[in-house]
């Protein structure tokens, strides 16, 4: 006749939090600060950021459960991008997709990815840009912007590959010329790169510049666009 003083029942936490929403995408063309519907060079980087309290799936292992991008893009619709998938090395919930596109022909182009936490919950986001070749300047920014010191002049042009001259003409709000700088820069494949300028000398408010190019062949174009000093 034994007796057990000592006897333990397992059970299921009941405040554990059952999770039911999918990973958090963001997904971009080149830079964070594209807006979706962009017009933009005809190579770049399609980057996706994912986040998931538990982790992305991305092991190969389960079907069904695969990082896929969907395109009407040719060659590059239903592709599982498993092993592009780089988590952080300091964060297993978050990691980077990121893929390389060149050659890209003038048109509208959608891509639609798909990912799984290890939950087994999903999530889904789109991205539409478009790639305009006759679009001399187009997608015309400064980063960062507000700013206190040096800033950054972004623009796609839309020539595959060209020399130019850029004027950068800055106004206050009363329509004073207040400062100017000149740059010549060349386009590959529409890439032009980001241009540096130290506004640290201008007062703090608000702005407007006038950005103008000058192609090979003398065809000008300009831009207006508001900024702020800090």
């Amino acid at each position: 006749n034994g007796v057990c003083e000592k006897l333990k029942f397992s059970s299921t936490d009941v405040s554990a939090q059952t999770d039911f929403d999918g990973p958090e995408i963001k997904m971009y063309w080149n830079s964070p600060d594209f807006v979706n519907g962009d017009v933009v060079a005809r190579q770049g980087v399609l980057y996706a950021d994912l986040f998931d309290e538990h982790g992305i799936y991305h092991y190969n292992v389960s079907i069904g459960r695969d990082i896929v991008l969907k395109s009407n893009l040719q060659g590059y619709d239903n592709m599982i991008l498993n092993d592009v998938y780089e988590p952080s090395l300091d964060d297993y919930r978050r990691g980077r997709i990121a893929v390389p596109m060149d050659g890209l022909e003038e048109g509208t182009y959608v891509f639609t990815l798909k990912a799984w936490d290890t939950q087994n919950n999903s999530s889904e986001v789109e991205l539409t840009l478009v790639v305009a070749r006759n679009t001399m300047m187009a997608n015309v920014y400064n980063f960062p912007n507000p700013f206190k010191g040096e800033t950054y002049f972004n623009f796609v042009n839309g020539d595959l590959t060209d020399n130019l001259f850029v004027v950068v003409e800055i106004f206050d709000v009363f329509g004073r010329h207040v400062a100017h700088f000149e740059k010549e820069t060349a386009s590959e494949g529409g890439v032009v790169p980001p241009i540096p300028w130290d506004g640290s000398a201008l007062k703090a408010g608000l702005y407007v510049y006038k950005l103008t190019i000058t192609n090979s062949d003398g065809k000008s174009v300009s831009v207006s666009q508001r900024m702020m000093r800090q």
